[in-house]
């Protein structure tokens, strides 16, 4: 696992990692190298895609703090616009980023 500090914002007690499956050895392995980094507490980034992710840590103290939407535009097949139009686009899930402390 990719356990960093989060990128401009290097002062914040916080390291930064990707959960696209969690177990307790995973998340023991990622608090550890949080600590060696002078973390206390991971934020921690998955999908909607991964919904137990967030179901394993929400009761380790960890709650939801952010949410964004990832979209597609498929430019090929999208008819030319009129004059003032918007092409429409469609989501592909939510990433969702969840914070809290290290064991």
């Amino acid at each position: 696992m990719d356990v960093r500090p989060i990128p401009g914002l290097e002062h914040l007690p916080f390291a930064e990692v990707w959960f696209h499956e969690v177990d307790d050895a995973r998340f023991e392995e990622t608090s550890a190298q949080a600590r060696a980094l002078g973390k206390t507490g991971l934020e921690v980034w998955t999908t909607t895609r991964t919904p137990e992710v967030a179901v394993f840590l929400e009761p380790r103290g960890y709650e939801e703090v952010r949410r964004y939407v990832i979209s597609e535009l498929d430019v090929t097949s999208a008819p030319e616009p009129e004059p003032r139009r918007f092409v429409l686009y469609r989501a592909l899930y939510e990433e969702i980023i969840l914070r809290g402390p290290v064991p």
